[in-house]
């Protein structure tokens, strides 16, 4: 994650507030001509050397796909992925200025959701108090959080972020000086214990939000396997397991951005506890969620792919075996 961006839309809270006043796609036109200013000067731009080189693998499929001018050169494509990447964090600066100052009815109408869906999401979420959402690198994740926030009228939600110590402590230092609302700043998952940390939060009927398009080998030791664009991956289990663990439904969820300025939320039910408290998931059960989770994730690649972060480390994955989940 680019925990620079983070940082600054807490750091500068008051800086983004004070672009509030400008009608709201303004504001979203102004952050793209930014995003392509920084993405000129090599000592600003998002991508490193390395990144820049390990996104070429990716550029044969985006144009496969046509996400990609086919008369674009290597380099004149990586430009492009480099200007949604810087674009994207800077629509999460947005979203959470104007969400604070104005809420969310003003923008509704800029905002493509599954009315049906958000029921059912809602009605669990009710139910059981609580819910894990989970999503990929993807477009303005990070605005997420308060749109869902303001979906779901939750209370102080948490978050889990795969942070090294330094910026976990750095991080946690600028959430708390900043004057940005506490509804839509999240509090820390602990780095040492993230599970017991995040189960007792959903117990304490708090909400968790964690990025889950990682490949680590994680607790399963590489048992399970992702696909995703015709490659695998290892793909950890933790959010089904810490969902079914605190008895509590687990739900995709992703933002996206279409070229006229609008966005689309995307919202899956994943898995939901058929009984009332903890229940333990099956590895064939486990098996099924992790393939339908990635589909998931594929989905929404496809509405927003150059924003994706993993493009990079998805491209130095293997091919997928067709007959098999590897």
């Amino acid at each position: 994650m680019l925990w620079g961006d983070l940082l600054s839309q807490f750091r500068h809270y008051d800086l983004y507030r004070a672009l509030s006043r400008y009608q709201w796609k303004t504001v979203l036109r102004l952050f793209e001509q930014t995003a392509t200013t920084l993405c000129a000067d090599p000592a600003s731009s998002i991508l490193s050397v390395a990144q820049r080189e390990g996104l070429r693998g990716a550029l044969p499929v985006l144009r496969e796909r046509g996400h990609l001018d086919p008369q674009l050169d290597d380099e004149a494509a990586l430009d492009q992925v480099a200007v949604r990447w810087h674009g994207a964090k800077l629509d999460e600066a947005a979203f959470r200025l104007f969400f604070q100052d104005q809420g969310l009815s003003p923008f509704r109408a800029m905002l493509e959701l599954d009315a049906s869906t958000l029921d059912e999401l809602r009605a669990l979420h009710q139910h059981h108090g609580a819910m894990v959402f989970t999503g990929p690198h993807l477009g303005s994740y990070g605005a997420g959080l308060p749109i869902l926030v303001e979906l779901f009228k939750l209370r102080r939600s948490a978050a889990y972020y795969q942070l090294d110590p330094q910026t976990h402590t750095k991080l946690s230092q600028v959430m708390a000086c900043s004057s940005m609302p506490e509804s839509i700043t999240p509090e820390l998952v602990d780095q040492a214990r993230p599970r017991e940390d995040m189960i007792r939060f959903l117990r304490e009927r708090r909400s968790v939000f964690l990025l889950s398009d990682s490949t680590s080998v994680g607790r399963n030791k590489g048992k399970f396997r992702g696909q995703m664009l015709g490659r695998s991956f290892h793909a950890p289990t933790g959010p089904f397991r810490v969902a079914a663990t605190a008895g509590v439904p687990l739900a995709c969820a992703a933002i996206t951005r279409a070229p006229d300025y609008s966005f689309r939320v995307h919202l899956e039910l994943l898995w939901a506890p058929r009984d009332a408290g903890p229940s333990t998931l099956s590895d064939a059960e486990l098996e099924v969620l992790v393939q339908r989770k990635w589909a998931v994730f594929e989905d929404y690649f496809e509405h927003d792919p150059l924003s994706w972060e993993g493009l990079e480390f998805w491209s130095r994955q293997p091919a997928a075996n067709p007959n098999t989940n590897c």
